[in-house]
């Protein structure tokens, strides 16, 4: 009998338990890409900056994106996979300007503000930069919004 009773306790708080951990561990990775999306926009301003010469960043993909790093002599791509570990999260909706690639001149200075969602679960973030190239990294509120990659080609 006591048994039974145990297994009902530890049954109960299974119950309340896990979907707390889902939600929390898709927090964790939508929050986690956005970061990542922070940086990357952060450095690429900086690249521009440092070395004269336009950088972007490509969010066409509902898996991906794409870094353009360009020198004076040549430009090399790097994709980002968030599909997979540690992040797992998708694109939801990107809008910079009327497409769906942020650029920064060579001074650093954005083409234009916008943002980009990314979802894990029912977990939404947000990255949204201005004209001014101020970034934000917040969750994301309500609907989207803005169309999802692909949707502007």
């Amino acid at each position: 009998m006591e048994a039974v009773l145990v297994m009902a306790m530890v049954g109960t708080i299974a119950a309340v338990a896990v979907p707390r951990y889902a939600t929390s561990v898709q927090r964790y990775r939508a929050e986690g890409a956005a970061r990542r999306i922070s940086a990357e926009m952060t450095d690429a301003a900086m690249r521009a900056r440092t070395l004269g010469v336009q950088q972007a960043l490509h969010f066409k993909r509902a898996d991906a994106y794409v870094v353009s790093l360009n020198t004076a002599h040549a430009t090399a791509l790097r994709t980002i996979d968030l599909s997979g570990e540690p992040y797992r999260v998708s694109v939801a909706a990107s809008r910079f300007g009327a497409d769906h690639v942020l650029i920064f001149d060579a001074g650093g200075a954005p083409d234009s503000a916008g943002a980009v969602v990314v979802q894990s679960g029912t977990e939404r973030w947000s990255v949204q930069i201005d004209a001014e190239g101020v970034i934000t990294t917040l969750p994301h509120q309500g609907a989207l919004g803005m169309p999802a990659p692909g949707a502007l080609d």
